[in-house]
């Protein structure tokens, strides 16, 4: 089948107008019904740890990690998510809710809202283009020998190394705060209202540790640290896998194309329905690239709109242990910053494809 048009003539503006306009319509009602779902989910799972933790010990420590890795740091994530449409101004219309609820639920996993939204807005702006986009940019083999030994021993571990992959998003926090001090990437007129974030998260955070510590060691590992590494788990692999595939190189700066680097260089990849819906469908994530206008309870809807529109143009792909190794084991580092082909550190032959089934 044909698409509408040539993949390098794509523009912004005409992928967004594919998508029908009540797409963009924020409610209210469903925003707060989706805060109200995630509230639930993480008050109900800390009560359910601080049940566990009153258990004979074979009891509650299998079932307590469990629960606190799959559903309550999920649910934590999803919290994050709904703060990450706050940051976007695509959870309510006013901008103060959005801040004052993006405060909130960035808090609770130690991000400040503000810090967020602002560095966060780069990456979208420069979606994919290997010169400026700061999610898991491509370094070079000739970059990586000019960096400090334990910056690239860092670089290599977390880029191959999938029990410390979660690293990686912790490390982009501190990476943002460490430019916000040093007075880079943002604009002087953003550093108050950082600050002010800093400070709101401080506390919220601050309290939410210590309300843990309070109750024992084990309500603090459970309900505190175990959900906290899941958080950062899945936004590492969801910034990872969103836009970084062998078959998908990032574009060199001179040939970068909004519309290309949006529709083609960003990349559905399905999870399952428990994560969809503890996470606020930020899996399905290209038209959210396309437009972060869109509210998150319409971005399946805006993906069959685009399915519609550019027919076998959409990447998607379907999450397992096995395609995650795959993009791990080959998309490592890049040739030059002309020739952005992804290789792996080993200077092997890229690792054959590991059959991963689609479902579109």
């Amino acid at each position: 089948m044909k698409t509408k048009a040539p993949v390098m003539q794509l523009s912004l503006s005409g992928i967004m107008r594919t998508i029908p306009r009540r797409l963009f319509v924020k409610s209210r009602l469903r925003s707060y019904a989706s805060i109200l779902k995630t509230l639930t989910f993480l008050v109900g799972g800390y009560g359910f740890v601080l049940f566990c933790s009153q258990q004979e010990s074979w009891i509650k420590w299998p079932l307590g990690l469990a629960f606190s890795w799959w559903f309550l740091g999920t649910a934590l994530t999803g919290a994050f998510d709904l703060a990450h449409d706050a940051a976007h101004r695509s959870l309510f219309p006013g901008i103060r809710e959005n801040n004052i609820w993006g405060h909130f639920l960035s808090s609770l996993v130690g991000w400040p809202f503000h810090l967020w939204r602002l560095s966060h807005n780069i990456h979208h702006t420069h979606t994919n283009n290997a010169k400026k986009d700061i999610a898991w940019e491509p370094y070079t083999e000739a970059r990586l020998q000019r960096l400090p030994p334990w910056i690239r021993w860092q670089y290599t571990i977390i880029r191959s190394r999938i029990v410390v992959l979660w690293v990686g998003g912790f490390l982009h926090l501190l990476e943002q705060f460490f430019m916000f001090r040093k007075g880079k990437r943002f604009r002087p007129e953003d550093r108050s209202s950082i600050w002010l974030s800093t400070l709101i998260t401080g506390i919220i955070f601050g309290a939410f540790m210590g309300f843990s510590l309070h109750l024992g060691p084990y309500v603090f590992c459970m309900g505190f640290v175990v959900p906290l590494v899941r958080y950062y788990w899945w936004l590492s692999v969801f910034t990872l896998l969103h836009h970084t595939h062998p078959e998908r190189p990032f574009l060199r700066d001179d040939a970068w194309n909004a519309g290309v680097a949006q529709l083609l260089g960003t990349i559905n990849v399905r999870y399952g329905w428990y994560v969809d819906w503890l996470t606020h469908n930020i899996a399905w994530h290209i038209p959210h690239h396309v437009t972060v206008a869109i509210p998150h309870y319409h971005l399946k809807e805006a993906t069959r709109a685009l399915r519609k529109a550019y027919p076998g143009l959409l990447h998607e792909e379907r999450y397992s242990l096995s395609y995650l190794l795959h993009v791990l084991k080959n998309c490592q580092q890049v040739e030059s910053m002309e020739n952005l082909s992804w290789k792996p550190f080993s200077r092997q032959p890229k690792l054959a494809r590991q059959t991963v089934p689609r479902t579109y």
